[in-house]
């Protein structure tokens, strides 16, 4: 922990040190790691990087505002989403038994989709999708729930959205895959899928060690 933190920017260790768990202090080195590594990888140097959220708390670098990223962790995974285009990632364990939320938060084509055959797996991969479009367009939580569905590559609104909400929030495409021990992680786009032609969303992983090495 020690070195990990000497590899971060001030920002990061002081949200770090705000921290009362070891296990979301790790998870915040993790993510943040993550991302010193992925700045490399992009040729994205300098201490002076200045690092800000907007209004809603989506994360960007002053400095490069044509470079966009998002981070998610949840329990025993980190994971991080980067491009020339708005982006967001969500990463989630199974979650069970929560038909009444989808039935009061979910759009009506979400909830019809459930309703036909209750799967918390099909409930978790749907939670990831919409997460990773709230936070791919920045609104957040300000954005209702009930305003659009995920279950198509792009995202769909209907007519519980607020009309001024919803051309800026059109064109986003959604791509998920299922990890291991039973996580979504779901990752949403502007403009464009985040697929390779048709193929299926592939992951990088990337070890804490190849991380080290380069940061």
């Amino acid at each position: 922990m020690q070195k990990a933190m000497q590899l971060l920017p001030a920002e990061r260790k002081e949200k770090i040190e705000r921290t009362g768990q070891k296990k979301n202090q790790l998870q915040s080195i993790y993510a943040g790691l993550l991302l010193e590594y992925a700045l490399q990888e992009q040729g994205i140097t300098g201490s002076e990087l200045t690092f800000l959220k907007n209004a809603d708390g989506k994360p960007y670098i002053a400095e490069y505002p044509g470079f966009f990223y998002n981070l998610s962790h949840s329990v025993d995974y980190v994971a991080l989403v980067t491009d020339a285009q708005p982006v967001g990632i969500d990463v989630e364990g199974l979650r069970t038994g929560y038909q009444k939320l989808a039935n009061r938060f979910f759009s009506e084509e979400e909830v019809s989709a459930l309703q036909e055959c209750w799967s918390d797996r099909l409930f978790t991969k749907i939670w990831t999708r919409k997460e990773s479009y709230l936070k791919a367009t920045g609104y957040g939580m300000r954005m209702p729930l009930q305003g659009f569905s995920t279950l198509e590559e792009q995202v769909q609104m209907n007519a519980c959205m607020p009309e001024e909400m919803c051309e800026e929030n059109a064109g986003y495409y959604l791509a998920s895959v299922p990890l291991e021990d039973d996580y979504w992680l779901s990752v949403c786009r502007k403009n464009v899928p985040p697929v390779i032609g048709r193929e299926i969303l592939s992951p990088e992983q990337v070890d804490l060690k190849s991380i080290l090495k380069k940061v």
